[in-house]
């Protein structure tokens, strides 16, 4: 929805209320998320072309962070969106390329140090320099290209296990992360089915984090998608836990089978600092619903043994290992020394 307002008195949040109630059309009660892009100023005197692609400039930059929601017009949107296109160009052909790789950063168990799986991630150079994920992530799901990016990722997940077995290294489950817009297409679940049959990767060898920005309800597609890969016997985890607004929500109404901490709540935690409130009561929900709990972004010796303190089962970060490429984490596998962090989980 465009809107042009030439006098400057028109309030967005008008526009906004039209579509807060449902919509009958045919008997039937009709949801209508609207994005909304508003072009203000006295179009006299300007080209018609240049307020219709203003406005147009509004609406796509506003539909770039996602459905729905309120953009309004200003000059440097123009060069926004034209970079976005042209990192959307240069990532599309990356993936047609296949010249994404993938690492895999270790899962620790925190009372002993056993390495007990790894999460893969994906990872792009664009001319030679590294691009955030931070950056591409988003991206490759606002353009419809993080489905091809999952389906690489199996890819590497399997050539993992045959190089472990290669190896003579026991199996480790590999958690693949899967984008809040795939997560709710069932054809795109089938589609994740049909492909981890044909690569041999089953419940022992994969699991799938959801993130808890998605927001799911009792009949919502999504649920019912989650709900697919648990029948199938896939082992899910909550992704982000504590960053969303419905935490326990998804808790009561998903089939996870473990939840994630974000590792903003864990860079907080010091000997000199107490755990954080959040840390600690999403440890205390996880104990009490029986579900395993992950640290993401441990990075100190301390917050090792804080998170072990507060019963949380698992953790990642850089105090074990980045995100390490598939030869260079074989050979950390090789040379982790047990007993070691076994001996430090009691001291």
């Amino acid at each position: 929805l465009g809107l042009v307002d030439s006098s400057g008195e028109f309030e967005v949040s008008n526009a906004e209320k039209i579509f807060e109630e449902p919509f009958e059309v045919a008997g039937s009660q009709l949801v209508v998320q609207a994005t909304i892009g508003v072009v203000r100023g006295n179009p006299l005197g300007r080209r018609s072309s240049d307020i219709q692609r203003a406005a147009r400039l509004t609406l796509l930059k506003q539909k770039q962070k996602g459905p729905g929601g309120t953009a309004e017009f200003e000059p440097s949107m123009a060069d926004d969106v034209q970079n976005s296109l042209r990192l959307i160009g240069k990532l599309r052909q990356a993936v047609q390329d296949r010249v994404l790789t993938f690492v895999f950063q270790p899962k620790v168990r925190l009372a002993t140090g056993e390495v007990v799986g790894s999460e893969v991630l994906c990872r792009w150079m664009d001319d030679g320099e590294p691009v955030s994920p931070g950056r591409f992530i988003p991206v490759a799901e606002r353009s419809g290209l993080s489905g091809e990016i999952t389906f690489q990722c199996l890819e590497a997940v399997r050539e993992m296990d045959r190089r472990l077995q290669h190896e003579n290294l026991p199996p480790l489950k590999v958690a693949v992360n899967l984008a809040a817009n795939d997560i709710a297409d069932m054809d795109f679940v089938d589609q994740l089915l049909a492909v981890c049959q044909q690569h041999g990767l089953g419940p022992e060898t994969v699991s799938f984090e959801i993130t808890e920005t998605q927001h799911f309800t009792n009949d919502s597609e999504a649920t019912a998608c989650v709900q697919k890969l648990a029948k199938h016997g896939f082992e899910l985890w909550l992704d982000d836990f504590g960053t969303g607004y419905s935490s326990l929500t998804h808790l009561d109404i998903l089939p996870v089978g473990g939840i994630k901490i974000d590792k903003s709540f864990i860079n907080v935690l010091s000997e000199g600092r107490r755990p954080s409130h959040v840390a600690e009561t999403a440890a205390g929900i996880a104990q009490t619903l029986g579900l395993a709990s992950v640290a993401e972004g441990i990075e100190t010796p301390d917050q090792h043994t804080i998170c072990q303190e507060l019963g949380i089962e698992f953790a990642q970060g850089f105090l074990y290992s980045p995100g390490l490429s598939p030869e260079k984490y074989v050979e950390w596998l090789k040379n982790w020394s047990l007993n070691e962090w076994a001996d430090y989980g009691r001291n």
